[in-house]
């Protein structure tokens, strides 16, 4: 533990760029802030048995759904802008679409595009790294007082 206290006082400018994480005693990663662990998945026991599994998660306050389909994962919103239907209790279609259970709205999972009404869900950018997955948000923007 010695190291990454000397690490912290020899830069500190970086703690407030990045989140420190020790993965063993010896390992240190070093991962952006928008980037955010997902700890209820073990990326590699699942990306080689459940492709195509639905999992409901909450991160930072975000509640979202996440699979591994085709040859990635993928992170989008957990209710469907329609009417608001729990996405991650739908299915994925062969056209790598996520399926609304309420009223079949189907949502592209590249795009997050719907197939009909207008309606898209936010897609976002997961990476896999040491068997842990990680998903990137976007930084929160903050407008100022009024």
């Amino acid at each position: 533990m010695g190291e990454l206290e000397d690490l912290r006082m020899q830069n500190k400018t970086m703690d407030s760029f990045f989140n420190l994480r020790i993965l063993t005693s010896s390992y240190l990663l070093i991962i952006p802030m928008n980037w955010h662990p997902i700890p209820e998945i073990n990326a590699r026991e699942v990306s080689e048995a459940a492709a195509g599994k639905l999992f409901h998660v909450k991160v930072k306050g975000k509640k979202l759904a996440v699979t591994y389909w085709g040859d990635r994962w993928r992170a989008f919103d957990a209710r469907c802008p329609h009417a608001g239907g729990p996405l991650h209790a739908g299915k994925i279609n062969g056209q790598g679409q996520i399926v609304c259970p309420l009223h079949r709205f189907a949502f592209d999972l590249e795009s997050g595009k719907c197939d009909s009404g207008g309606y898209f869900i936010e897609i976002y950018e997961c990476k896999e790294e040491r068997f842990e997955l990680f998903v990137k948000l976007p930084k929160k923007k903050f407008l100022g007082l009024f």
